[in-house]
């Protein structure tokens, strides 16, 4: 996962956006849908992995395409990958 934190402000910004399994996905063409999660989304250059959190059932992948938006629901997960990501960057300033 690539992102960055700024210190003096606490923001983190992602290079992904996260789409939830199972959505029609049409941002490689009309020709090439797919849903999300399935084995063309899985070979796609855009696919950066998956996301979920362990008391949900929705899984979510890591789209770095330009156009991607991110699905509804993705909220809380978004607000935990934050808070890793600052909590990752917070330890590795004091090591």
């Amino acid at each position: 996962m690539a992102c960055t934190y700024d210190c003096s402000t606490r923001k983190v910004t992602l290079d992904f956006h996260l789409m939830k399994y199972g959505e029609v996905c049409l941002l490689r063409g009309k020709s090439f849908a797919t849903r999300v999660g399935s084995v063309g989304c899985s070979k796609c250059i855009y696919n950066n992995g998956s996301e979920t959190m362990a008391h949900y059932m929705d899984y979510f992948v890591k789209c770095k395409h330009p156009e991607a938006k991110d699905s509804e629901g993705c909220g809380d997960l978004k607000s935990c990958i934050y808070d890793r990501v600052e909590l990752m960057a917070l330890r590795n300033m004091y090591d």
